[in-house]
């Protein structure tokens, strides 16, 4: 049997033991994994698409390899804007845009990379168009950070642009669908 002090020390030690567990568990389910992160962060770029925020959307775009295409960062910007100034024109919303998370990144060129499928609903003067394609992440830091591309006009052929040793597997489908 243990005295007073014993049983005083015990109880002390079984609420270390358990407090340890509890942020030891809240430590590793707050740590994501690339994937988990890659798919967080491609959702702040969908979040930033649906409320047609240029600047939130070009903050989430890889563009390096709009650099290497020689592409004027303002191009793009100005491209995004106009994109984003004449959905808002015709009262376009995305009513679904969904992630569906798909392999583990995989590694090439010092990066990570990683496709996520997604599926879209835009509505605009009485139409709806149904979109599937992918994002391609890209994170340049082992997966801390992740950028983007989106992979709608992705082919075989001009993938190497993003990723460079690209090994030509199958892409992802990709379609759009009037939904009238």
């Amino acid at each position: 049997m243990l005295n007073g002090n014993a049983k005083n020390l015990m109880n002390t030690l079984c609420r270390a033991i358990a407090a340890l567990l509890l942020v030891g568990s809240v430590c590793a389910s707050g740590a994501a994994e690339p994937m988990d992160r890659a798919v967080q962060q491609a959702q702040m770029l969908v979040d930033r698409m649906k409320a047609f925020d240029s600047d939130g959307m070009l903050a989430w775009t890889y563009t390096r390899f709009f650099e290497r295409m020689k592409i004027d960062p303002e191009r793009l910007r100005n491209a995004v804007t106009e994109l984003n100034a004449k959905l808002k024109s015709v009262e376009a919303v995305y009513t679904r845009f969904e992630l569906q998370p798909n392999e583990k990144p995989f590694a090439g060129d010092e990066q990570l990379y990683v496709i996520i499928p997604y599926s879209q609903i835009m509505e605009a003067k009485g139409r709806r168009l149904l979109q599937e394609a992918f994002f391609i992440g890209v994170s340049e830091d082992q997966g801390q950070n992740w950028k983007f591309v989106d992979g709608i006009s992705a082919t075989q052929d001009n993938i190497r642009m993003v990723i460079p040793s690209y090994s030509g597997a199958p892409l992802p489908p990709r379609r759009q669908k009037s939904l009238e």
